[in-house]
Protein backbone atom coordinates (compact mmCIF):
# COMPACT_ATOMS: atom_id res chain seq x y z
CA UNK A 1 0.00 0.00 0.00
CA UNK A 2 2.84 2.36 0.68
CA UNK A 3 4.23 1.83 -2.80
CA UNK A 4 0.82 2.64 -4.32
CA UNK A 5 0.71 6.01 -2.52
CA UNK A 6 4.18 6.89 -3.80
CA UNK A 7 3.11 6.08 -7.35
CA UNK A 8 0.17 8.46 -7.02
CA UNK A 9 2.36 11.34 -5.72
CA UNK A 10 5.10 10.97 -8.32
CA UNK A 11 3.06 12.20 -11.34
CA UNK A 12 1.98 15.29 -9.36
CA UNK A 13 5.59 16.12 -8.63
CA UNK A 14 6.48 15.74 -12.29
CA UNK A 15 3.56 17.95 -13.28
CA UNK A 16 4.56 20.69 -10.84
CA UNK A 17 8.20 20.48 -11.80
CA UNK A 18 7.22 20.96 -15.48
CA UNK A 19 5.18 24.06 -14.59
CA UNK A 20 8.10 25.46 -12.58
CA UNK A 21 10.48 24.79 -15.46
CA UNK A 22 8.19 26.61 -17.90
CA UNK A 23 7.85 29.59 -15.55
CA UNK A 24 11.60 29.66 -14.95
CA UNK A 25 12.18 29.47 -18.72
CA UNK A 26 9.92 32.49 -19.34
CA UNK A 27 11.68 34.45 -16.62
CA UNK A 28 15.09 33.64 -18.13
CA UNK A 29 13.93 34.68 -21.61
CA UNK A 30 12.55 37.98 -20.27
CA UNK A 31 15.78 38.69 -18.38
CA UNK A 32 17.88 37.98 -21.48
CA UNK A 33 15.64 40.22 -23.61
CA UNK A 34 15.80 43.03 -21.03
CA UNK A 35 19.58 42.78 -20.86
CA UNK A 36 19.89 42.87 -24.66
CA UNK A 37 17.62 45.92 -24.85
CA UNK A 38 19.54 47.67 -22.11
CA UNK A 39 22.80 47.10 -23.97
CA UNK A 40 21.29 48.28 -27.27
CA UNK A 41 19.94 51.50 -25.78
CA UNK A 42 22.90 52.41 -23.59
CA UNK A 43 26.15 51.66 -25.51
CA UNK A 44 27.48 55.02 -26.78
CA UNK A 45 29.15 55.49 -30.14
CA UNK A 46 31.38 58.53 -29.98
CA UNK A 47 31.33 61.84 -28.19
CA UNK A 48 28.15 63.67 -27.18
CA UNK A 49 26.80 66.16 -29.69
CA UNK A 50 24.93 69.38 -28.99
CA UNK A 51 21.86 70.28 -31.02
CA UNK A 52 19.91 73.51 -30.85
CA UNK A 53 16.36 73.82 -32.07
CA UNK A 54 12.72 74.38 -31.33
CA UNK A 55 10.59 72.01 -29.28
CA UNK A 56 7.73 70.35 -31.16
CA UNK A 57 4.83 68.52 -29.58
CA UNK A 58 2.91 65.42 -30.58
CA UNK A 59 -0.86 65.41 -30.54
CA UNK A 60 -1.19 61.68 -31.06
CA UNK A 61 1.58 59.37 -29.97
CA UNK A 62 1.23 55.99 -31.61
CA UNK A 63 4.54 54.27 -31.10
CA UNK A 64 4.73 50.64 -30.22
CA UNK A 65 8.38 49.70 -30.34
CA UNK A 66 10.63 48.18 -27.71
CA UNK A 67 12.48 51.46 -27.13
CA UNK A 68 9.30 53.32 -26.26
CA UNK A 69 8.26 50.81 -23.60
CA UNK A 70 11.81 50.36 -22.32
CA UNK A 71 12.40 54.07 -21.76
CA UNK A 72 8.96 54.70 -20.27
CA UNK A 73 9.55 51.85 -17.83
CA UNK A 74 12.77 53.58 -16.75
CA UNK A 75 10.98 56.91 -16.32
CA UNK A 76 12.00 58.73 -19.49
CA UNK A 77 9.83 60.55 -22.03
CA UNK A 78 10.55 61.44 -25.61
CA UNK A 79 10.37 64.84 -27.19
CA UNK A 80 11.17 66.20 -30.63
CA UNK A 81 13.51 68.95 -31.61
CA UNK A 82 13.48 70.62 -35.03
CA UNK A 83 16.88 72.11 -35.76
CA UNK A 84 17.74 74.97 -38.14
CA UNK A 85 17.99 72.63 -41.14
CA UNK A 86 14.45 71.34 -40.52
CA UNK A 87 15.37 67.81 -39.49
CA UNK A 88 13.38 66.22 -36.70
CA UNK A 89 15.43 64.71 -33.87
CA UNK A 90 13.82 62.48 -31.29
CA UNK A 91 15.45 62.60 -27.90
CA UNK A 92 14.74 61.08 -24.50
CA UNK A 93 14.72 63.15 -21.33
CA UNK A 94 13.73 62.48 -17.75
CA UNK A 95 10.07 62.58 -16.81
CA UNK A 96 10.66 65.58 -14.54
CA UNK A 97 12.24 67.69 -17.32
CA UNK A 98 9.60 66.63 -19.83
CA UNK A 99 6.64 67.61 -17.69
CA UNK A 100 8.29 70.88 -16.69
CA UNK A 101 8.56 71.81 -20.38
CA UNK A 102 5.16 70.59 -21.50
CA UNK A 103 3.13 71.80 -18.51
CA UNK A 104 4.53 75.32 -18.58
CA UNK A 105 3.98 75.56 -22.34
CA UNK A 106 0.40 74.28 -22.01
CA UNK A 107 -0.38 76.71 -19.18
CA UNK A 108 0.59 79.60 -21.43
CA UNK A 109 -2.21 78.46 -23.78
CA UNK A 110 0.22 78.17 -26.64
CA UNK A 111 1.54 81.73 -26.56
CA UNK A 112 5.18 80.71 -26.42
CA UNK A 113 7.38 77.76 -27.14
CA UNK A 114 10.92 76.79 -26.25
CA UNK A 115 14.25 76.95 -27.97
CA UNK A 116 16.41 74.21 -26.50
CA UNK A 117 20.04 73.27 -26.55
CA UNK A 118 20.24 69.55 -25.96
CA UNK A 119 23.31 67.41 -25.42
CA UNK A 120 22.83 63.87 -26.66
CA UNK A 121 25.12 60.95 -27.28
CA UNK A 122 24.70 58.81 -30.41
CA UNK A 123 24.22 55.12 -29.71
CA UNK A 124 26.11 52.24 -31.30
CA UNK A 125 22.94 50.66 -32.69
CA UNK A 126 21.41 53.95 -33.88
CA UNK A 127 19.41 56.70 -32.27
CA UNK A 128 20.42 58.81 -29.30
CA UNK A 129 20.84 58.04 -25.64
CA UNK A 130 19.33 59.84 -22.69
CA UNK A 131 19.70 63.55 -23.36
CA UNK A 132 20.44 66.48 -21.12
CA UNK A 133 18.94 69.92 -21.61
CA UNK A 134 21.84 72.38 -21.50
CA UNK A 135 19.93 75.60 -22.18
CA UNK A 136 16.23 76.43 -22.38
CA UNK A 137 14.84 79.71 -23.64
CA UNK A 138 11.24 80.83 -24.02
CA UNK A 139 10.50 82.31 -27.41
CA UNK A 140 7.30 84.08 -28.41
CA UNK A 141 5.10 82.34 -30.92
CA UNK A 142 2.59 79.56 -31.14
CA UNK A 143 3.37 76.06 -29.98
CA UNK A 144 3.97 73.80 -32.96
CA UNK A 145 2.29 70.43 -33.20
CA UNK A 146 2.42 67.55 -35.60
CA UNK A 147 0.53 64.30 -35.86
Amino acid sequence: MISEEKDIETPKRKKFSLVYKIILGYICILCCLWTALWLMYRIPDGDPITIEGELFHHIIIAEFDFRHYFERFHGHRHAFLIDDTGTKKKFWISRKEYYALVDSAMKSEGQYTYKLTVEMCPLYFGGYGISRIVHCEKIPGRMKYFK
